[in-house]
């Protein structure tokens, strides 16, 4: 039939059965109803395939054309089959005649109004006649059904075919979205990395910044002992004037007795000089005679010899006038104590005594002009003239410097009072009349002692405490700018604490996220978490609490090796999806763990090696299994070692060749 309808070009011609469209339900009805001619051959003529019918041989065909244009329609009343199928022209009396019931209860009720040639037909595909029934096989496997079914598939594929093309076209779109995201991700993880040095460095700036507040909290320490220290050395200068005060009033006291001590130097000091001009005039008129001593002296070196008896007499005269000149050595000192009367008139006696020292002199001048020893005794007169006048010269200019002390001290003392605002006829005015100038004297002694109890005046004590008042400014402006610096310097620790606390967290949570993903797929099940092990972020530590299957929560020291192994290759690998980085080497990790544990790590590895590669030290020849390289150490004489590498995929290739 086949070859038959290929010759007549009717091999691609369509069944009556694709043509077919019925309503959902009555395909049994309407395949009982025409029966063989569902797999009628749609012509459009039955002219040329009646012409070539003896060519057919053997074999059944049915050749279905359309009916002509002035053929009555097929009824299509509410009970008739045909109603319920549509075609491309009418079924030309295929279905006349073919009326529906509901059920094969109502066809069988129906039989009495059957007309002859008329059939009742049941969505079951039971065909029902005024005298017979023909019943269906009950099975959903007819043509129309496969037809029905065929377009249904049809449609869907070429709904799956549009959705495909626009699933295409959305991946397309996704794989560009996802290449956007990887090339996001990639910028991303450089300004992740980039916010990670620029966080080490901001890290480093805080440790500066924090070692420079410690200094500024140290040196503001030190500032502050200083200052206490400055205004400890304030208040003991405020002192120290105060004390200064009140010894300036004690002093303006003492100089109400200046005044007469003043006369009483001035008059000394006039005798004094008259006595130094006195003793001037006589040690010229010694050096004359001295010189006049030296020339009798040249005469009388002839007669030395016989003057050694006068000689011894001299000495001893020699050791009288030395035990005068100490008499009157401590005569005179005696006379610079005493008062001015008594000096007077123990310079009187030491005149007079002079004047007895000179007549001896004389004396002793006339003997030296006959004796050398006489001159020699001159000569040591002389000096010791000249030795007493030098004695009366620093008496005299010892007295001179206490006056000038004196009048310093009045010039001084009036100054003072003049700056208080007095005058000193005034203070005498205040003085009782009946004071007494030994009282005064005592309470004078009194107030010295008590002066040199007080110690020396420190004149500068208002200098340097305007020194310290300006110091003690400069450091409360250096104190200022220091605790606003460290203001400062604890707000952006405060912003650099909230930042990083903030992105501690966020990373914490991911980490932690991944590390219950990935815990599981390592053990085959059992869940795993990270916990802070305080409340401060930054300080807390960071627990790993794992729950293998069958085995309670715990912390990750209650775990066997094997466990904590793969506890931590889990962590290691949630921190890589995090923060991948170019390659990760790995140290025997598998070592402690067993077959169906090395084939999970295998098969995690195989995926995390997608994105990071990996570099593994390893004993297992499962673990051996995964990689794409091998490298390894031989030994095969002693003590030689040799490096042996091997390319996995290049090897296999080899092999497939060989």
């Amino acid at each position: 039939l086949e070859q038959w309808l290929r010759g007549q070009g009717l091999a691609d011609a369509p069944r009556l059965a694709e043509w077919l469209e019925v309503e959902p339900g009555w395909e049994s009805a309407v395949e009982a109803a025409l029966a063989g001619w569902l797999d009628a051959v749609c012509v459009p003529d039955l002219g040329g395939p009646a012409a070539a019918a003896p060519e057919l041989g053997q074999g059944r065909l049915t050749l279905l054309e359309p009916p002509p244009p002035d053929w009555p329609p097929t009824v299509t009343e509410i009970t008739a089959l045909a109603a319920r199928v549509r075609a491309p022209w009418p079924l030309a009396g295929l279905l006349d005649g073919v009326r529906v019931a509901a059920n094969l209860a109502e066809a069988l009720a129906r039989r009495a109004e059957l007309r002859a040639g008329e059939t009742v037909a049941t969505p079951e595909g039971v065909l029902c006649g005024r005298h017979w029934l023909r019943l269906a096989r009950g099975s959903d496997d007819g043509v129309l059904a496969r037809e029905r079914e065929i377009r249904c598939l049809e449609a869907a594929l070429a709904e799956d075919a549009t959705a495909l093309e626009r699933w295409e076209v959305e991946s397309e779109r996704l794989r560009g979205r996802q290449r956007d995201l990887e090339q996001q991700r990639r910028e991303a993880q450089q300004a992740v990395n980039q916010g990670h040095r620029d966080h080490a460095a901001a890290q480093g700036r805080l440790d500066a910044a924090l070692a420079r507040a410690e200094q500024a909290r140290a040196r503001r320490a030190a500032l502050a002992g200083e200052i206490a220290e400055l205004e400890e050395q304030s208040e003991q200068e405020r002192e120290r004037i105060e004390q200064a005060r009140t010894r300036l009033e004690e002093a303006l006291l003492i100089l109400e007795s200046l005044g007469p001590e003043q006369e009483e130097l001035d008059a000394r000091r006039e005798c004094l000089r008259a006595k130094l001009r006195d003793c001037r005039d006589r040690a010229e008129v010694a050096r004359q005679d001295v010189s006049r001593w030296t020339v009798a002296l040249e005469t009388a070196r002839a007669r030395s010899v016989a003057a050694d008896q006068a000689l011894e007499r001299l000495v001893a005269q020699r050791d009288q006038l030395l035990a005068r000149r100490e008499r009157l050595a401590a005569e005179c000192a005696a006379a610079a104590d005493a008062s001015l009367a008594a000096a007077e008139d123990e310079l009187a006696a030491g005149l007079e005594r002079r004047l007895t020292l000179e007549a001896e002199l004389r004396d002793a001048r006339q003997s030296l002009e006959a004796q050398d020893a006489e001159s020699q005794a001159g000569e040591q007169a002389r000096g010791r003239c000249e030795r007493q006048a030098e004695t009366l010269r620093r008496e005299l200019e010892e007295r001179r410097l206490a006056t000038s002390e004196a009048r310093i001290r009045q010039q001084n003392l009036l100054e003072q009072v003049r700056e208080l605002a007095s005058e000193p006829e005034a203070i005498l005015t205040t003085l009782p009349a009946a004071a007494v100038e030994s009282d005064w004297l005592a309470q004078l002694e009194q107030v010295e002692r008590r002066i040199q109890r007080l110690g020396a005046v420190n004149l500068a004590a208002i200098e340097e405490f305007a020194q310290v008042s300006e110091r003690k400014q400069y450091l409360d402006a250096q104190n200022a700018d220091l605790l606003e610096a460290l203001a400062t310097l604890e707000n952006a620790m405060r912003k650099m604490d909230r930042e990083t606390r903030a992105r501690f967290r966020e990373t914490f949570e991911r980490v932690n996220a991944g590390l219950g993903e990935l815990f599981p797929r390592l053990f085959g099940g059992g869940q795993a978490h990270l916990e802070l092990a305080g409340e401060d972020a930054l300080d807390a530590g960071v627990t790993i609490m794992a729950k293998p299957p069958g085995k309670r929560v715990g912390s990750i020291g209650l775990l066997s090796g094997g466990e904590k192994a793969l506890t931590a290759v889990a962590l290691v690998f949630a921190i890589f999806q995090l923060n991948p980085a170019p390659f990760c080497l790995l140290d025997e990790v598998d070592a402690p763990l067993d077959e169906a544990n090395i084939g999970r790590f295998g098969a995690l590895l195989r995926e995390m090696a997608e994105r990071v590669q990996f570099i593994f030290i390893t004993h297992n020849k499962a673990t051996m299994e995964i990689a794409r390289h091998l490298a390894g150490v031989t030994m095969q004489e002693p003590g030689v070692s040799r490096l042996v590498a091997v390319d996995v995929e290049e090897a296999a290739r080899l092999a497939a060749v060989v």
